[in-house]
């Protein structure tokens, strides 16, 4: 009962991305620029299955590759030239079906940045990098509140720093980060005061949500931190402290606090693929 109440939290996270955001960028990079870098790109089909070195000469030039059943377009809009390879400014549009009969909305599109990227003259990006969401985006729901975290400005290749981001390998789609504080509704949970018995007070109920996929939106890992006590509307007399409540939605990995996986005495003996204890 208790995962499947945490699988619908995730999940309803998730469509309030899907329906609800407005797309927003970097105060750097004003949204209009981003959007007709793409749409010039989409107007000319500049797309290339494979780039080279010397389709850098001609831009704006991109790229697109697949995530499951989305699409992902890299668009490249500055190029500066040296002896052996190229810094380039990219920005990633990500697009995203909206599989959900109640909103007319059936796609939205989620915008990334990254400066600096490395391409070499033997016609291939250096380095995984990562492009960051552009910008912090609040996003509000019938008393919800999601703020995803993403970055005033561009960031410089494969930064460690990125919190929401799209992370590329050799031109491909190789992951995808989400950070964001999550504010629920005050008809759901109901913040306590530690301090005066854990009794009900003023405010919502804040949580940190952090979550990656790879392998499309099929391989999810995600943990879920609240930032004080709280109790359910209507049950105020029980009160509930968490931290770093995990979900796994993936056949592949093991969220780092799962790491080592341990399992119940004769589990792994009877159910684990030979040398794969962590599968």
């Amino acid at each position: 009962m208790m995962k499947s109440k945490i699988y619908s939290m995730f999940l309803l996270i998730f469509v309030i991305i899907l329906t609800k955001y407005n797309p927003v960028c970097a105060n750097n990079y004003p949204q209009e620029d981003v959007f007709q870098l793409f749409s010039i790109l989409d107007e000319s089909n500049a797309y290339k299955g494979n780039l080279s070195f010397t389709d850098l000469n001609l831009l704006p030039i991109g790229t697109k590759a697949l995530i499951g059943n989305s699409s992902i377009e890299i668009g490249i809009s500055k190029a500066v030239f040296f002896a052996e390879y190229a810094e380039l400014t990219i920005f990633v549009r990500l697009h995203l079906d909206v599989n959900n009969s109640g909103s007319p909305i059936k796609n939205r599109d989620l915008f990334f940045g990254v400066d600096k990227v490395k391409f070499t003259k033997n016609g291939g990006f250096e380095n995984i990098f990562r492009a960051v969401l552009l910008n912090d985006i609040p996003v509000s729901y019938e008393g919800w509140v999601l703020e995803l975290k993403g970055s005033p400005s561009l960031l410089i290749g494969n930064n460690t720093n990125a919190k929401t981001f799209v992370e590329i390998e050799c031109g491909n789609f190789k992951s995808m980060g989400v950070e964001a504080n999550v504010y629920f509704p005050r008809k759901l949970l109901v913040p306590l005061n530690p301090s005066q018995n854990f009794t009900p007070t003023n405010g919502q109920v804040k949580a940190t949500l952090s979550a990656q996929t790879t392998a499309g939106f099929h391989d999810l890992l995600g943990s879920l931190s609240f930032s004080q006590p709280f109790a359910i509307k209507g049950f105020e007399k029980v009160g509930f402290i968490i931290n770093n409540v995990v979900f796994d939605q993936s056949d592949l990995r093991n969220a780092p606090t799962q790491s080592p996986a341990t399992f119940p005495v004769g589990y792994v003996s009877r159910n684990a693929p030979p040398g794969d204890v962590d599968f």
